[in-house]
Protein backbone atom coordinates (compact mmCIF):
# COMPACT_ATOMS: atom_id res chain seq x y z
CA UNK A 1 0.00 0.00 0.00
CA UNK A 2 1.45 3.39 -0.86
CA UNK A 3 2.48 5.81 1.86
CA UNK A 4 -0.81 7.76 1.93
CA UNK A 5 -0.70 9.58 5.21
CA UNK A 6 1.91 12.21 5.88
CA UNK A 7 2.44 13.70 9.33
CA UNK A 8 1.01 17.03 8.23
CA UNK A 9 0.05 17.12 4.57
CA UNK A 10 -0.20 20.56 2.99
CA UNK A 11 -3.39 20.61 1.00
CA UNK A 12 -3.42 24.21 -0.14
CA UNK A 13 -4.42 23.83 -3.80
CA UNK A 14 -7.07 21.79 -5.62
CA UNK A 15 -4.24 19.82 -7.25
CA UNK A 16 -2.60 18.94 -3.90
CA UNK A 17 -5.95 17.89 -2.43
CA UNK A 18 -6.77 15.86 -5.55
CA UNK A 19 -3.41 14.02 -5.37
CA UNK A 20 -4.06 13.29 -1.69
CA UNK A 21 -7.55 11.90 -2.44
CA UNK A 22 -6.33 9.98 -5.50
CA UNK A 23 -3.82 8.13 -3.32
CA UNK A 24 -6.65 6.80 -1.21
CA UNK A 25 -8.76 6.12 -4.30
CA UNK A 26 -5.94 4.02 -5.77
CA UNK A 27 -5.88 2.01 -2.55
CA UNK A 28 -9.61 1.26 -2.88
CA UNK A 29 -10.96 3.82 -0.43
CA UNK A 30 -14.17 5.34 -1.77
CA UNK A 31 -15.15 7.65 1.10
CA UNK A 32 -13.14 10.22 3.07
CA UNK A 33 -14.12 12.53 5.91
CA UNK A 34 -12.46 15.91 6.27
CA UNK A 35 -12.64 17.73 9.59
CA UNK A 36 -12.16 21.37 8.67
CA UNK A 37 -13.50 22.53 12.02
CA UNK A 38 -11.24 20.59 14.39
CA UNK A 39 -9.38 22.24 17.23
CA UNK A 40 -8.94 25.99 17.27
CA UNK A 41 -9.35 26.47 13.54
CA UNK A 42 -10.61 29.94 12.75
CA UNK A 43 -13.94 30.22 10.95
CA UNK A 44 -12.41 31.87 7.89
CA UNK A 45 -9.95 28.98 7.59
CA UNK A 46 -12.81 26.49 7.76
CA UNK A 47 -14.50 28.37 4.92
CA UNK A 48 -11.27 28.37 2.89
CA UNK A 49 -11.01 24.60 3.34
CA UNK A 50 -14.59 24.08 2.24
CA UNK A 51 -14.01 26.26 -0.81
CA UNK A 52 -10.88 24.27 -1.69
CA UNK A 53 -12.83 21.04 -1.36
CA UNK A 54 -15.61 22.48 -3.52
CA UNK A 55 -13.11 23.31 -6.28
CA UNK A 56 -11.63 19.79 -6.09
CA UNK A 57 -14.81 17.71 -5.86
CA UNK A 58 -15.98 17.99 -9.50
CA UNK A 59 -13.09 15.89 -10.83
CA UNK A 60 -14.17 13.04 -8.52
CA UNK A 61 -17.91 13.50 -9.09
CA UNK A 62 -17.38 12.68 -12.79
CA UNK A 63 -16.19 9.21 -11.75
CA UNK A 64 -18.95 8.70 -9.17
CA UNK A 65 -21.50 6.81 -11.36
CA UNK A 66 -18.92 4.16 -12.26
CA UNK A 67 -17.73 3.91 -8.65
CA UNK A 68 -21.28 3.66 -7.37
CA UNK A 69 -22.08 0.85 -9.80
CA UNK A 70 -18.97 -1.11 -8.75
CA UNK A 71 -19.77 -0.54 -5.08
CA UNK A 72 -23.38 -1.70 -5.48
CA UNK A 73 -22.19 -4.88 -7.16
CA UNK A 74 -19.64 -5.55 -4.41
CA UNK A 75 -22.07 -5.14 -1.54
CA UNK A 76 -25.14 -6.81 -3.09
CA UNK A 77 -24.14 -10.27 -1.91
CA UNK A 78 -23.21 -8.94 1.54
CA UNK A 79 -26.59 -7.20 1.90
CA UNK A 80 -28.45 -10.31 0.76
CA UNK A 81 -26.65 -12.47 3.32
CA UNK A 82 -27.21 -9.94 6.12
CA UNK A 83 -30.93 -9.60 5.40
CA UNK A 84 -31.27 -13.40 5.27
CA UNK A 85 -29.74 -13.65 8.77
CA UNK A 86 -32.05 -10.91 10.00
CA UNK A 87 -35.14 -12.66 8.65
CA UNK A 88 -34.11 -15.92 10.35
CA UNK A 89 -33.91 -14.35 13.82
CA UNK A 90 -36.84 -15.01 16.14
CA UNK A 91 -39.10 -12.10 16.95
CA UNK A 92 -38.84 -11.17 20.64
CA UNK A 93 -42.02 -11.29 22.68
CA UNK A 94 -43.78 -7.97 23.29
CA UNK A 95 -42.99 -6.07 26.48
CA UNK A 96 -45.54 -6.49 29.25
CA UNK A 97 -48.04 -3.72 29.68
CA UNK A 98 -48.09 -1.83 32.94
CA UNK A 99 -45.27 -1.12 35.39
CA UNK A 100 -42.03 -3.07 35.17
CA UNK A 101 -40.67 -4.26 38.50
CA UNK A 102 -37.42 -2.56 39.48
CA UNK A 103 -34.67 -3.81 41.73
CA UNK A 104 -35.68 -3.63 45.38
CA UNK A 105 -34.06 -0.66 47.14
CA UNK A 106 -32.39 -3.02 49.60
CA UNK A 107 -30.28 -4.42 46.75
CA UNK A 108 -28.63 -1.09 45.97
CA UNK A 109 -28.84 0.74 49.32
CA UNK A 110 -25.27 -0.28 50.38
CA UNK A 111 -23.91 1.11 47.12
CA UNK A 112 -25.78 4.39 47.63
CA UNK A 113 -24.29 4.76 51.14
CA UNK A 114 -20.75 4.25 49.78
CA UNK A 115 -21.32 6.74 46.97
CA UNK A 116 -22.71 9.40 49.33
CA UNK A 117 -19.51 9.23 51.39
CA UNK A 118 -17.41 10.11 48.32
CA UNK A 119 -19.68 12.57 46.53
CA UNK A 120 -20.07 16.21 47.58
CA UNK A 121 -23.49 17.37 48.66
CA UNK A 122 -25.50 18.90 45.85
Amino acid sequence: MPDLIEASPILDTPEALARFCEGYEAAGVDQLSFFHHAGRTRHEHVLEGLELFGRTLPRFAERDPARAARRAEQVAAIHEEAFARRAAQPVPPPLPSGPIEAYPRADYEPLLRRLKRHLPEV
